[in-house]
């Protein structure tokens, strides 16, 4: 199951400590670079909103 918590940080740490997320989600780590994730992501966007087990349209 998939939580989605937006800006939410307090939902977050409900789930997730802060102590092992980066600062960018409330955390106490240093930043983490996601460009090459972010990238991939957006090149495989099409192929998810194609799979149906993903109900990414609603």
């Amino acid at each position: 199951m998939i939580f989605l918590h937006g800006t939410d940080f307090e939902s977050l740490h409900r789930y997730m400590s802060p102590e092992i997320l980066p600062v960018e989600y409330g955390g106490h780590l240093p930043s983490v670079e996601n460009t090459a994730w972010k990238g991939q992501l957006i090149n495989d966007l099409p192929l998810l909103l194609d799979e149906p087990e993903y109900d990414l349209l609603g």
